[in-house]
């Protein structure tokens, strides 16, 4: 499951655009087209749609509805954090398929508008099992802003005691 920063809500024109730019694929491969097809809510009378950020083809000669994400460091933390999770609960942080993908648009919703407060929704189970330690780590790695998930997890990383260790005598860190 890809971070928040790696998905994209459309308006019924990004849709348009989006379903244009990916108009010979969707005939030519239809298992990639079913893969990144946009994800589609409709509540209240209006349609949302959701796709990844880093599928594309050619966007030299036709322009996607949105900028393309480069994966980064905070991607590779909030993908550590997943695997944390899944370590530490037995359970999947959002739906997925055998694939690991996601398995529908409200999913692709719930990832992108991830917010603090279901992190810790999602954790409370955690604590109540005494993974204090991970929880602040996971509560760090599943950071919804990428900056903040970089930051926050790479000074806990550094300075925690998950990994480190001070020496008795010296009050130096070593590894744990």
């Amino acid at each position: 499951v890809l971070p928040p920063e790696m998905f994209a809500r459309l308006d019924e024109t990004g849709v348009a655009k989006f379903d244009a730019y990916w108009d010979e694929e969707k005939i030519r491969n239809t298992e990639l087209w079913q893969k990144i097809a946009p994800r589609a809510i409709v509540a209240t009378g209006a349609t949302k749609s959701y796709v990844v950020k880093t599928f594309h083809g050619n966007a030299a000669e036709r322009p996607l509805p949105y900028k393309l994400q480069d994966a980064s460091p905070a991607a590779d933390y909030w993908a550590y954090g997943l695997l944390l999770y899944r370590f530490l609960s037995g359970e999947h942080l959002l739906s997925v398929n055998r694939d690991d993908d996601l398995v529908g648009a409200t999913e692709y919703q719930q990832a992108m508008t991830w917010s603090p407060e279901e992190i810790q929704v999602q954790l409370a189970p955690l604590l109540e099992k005494n993974y204090h330690t991970a929880v602040e780590l996971l509560t760090c790695l599943l950071q919804p802003s990428a900056q903040k998930r970089e930051e926050k997890s790479l000074t806990f990383l550094l300075q925690n005691a998950l990994f480190f260790k001070e020496d008795e005598k010296t009050g130096e860190k070593k590894d744990a």
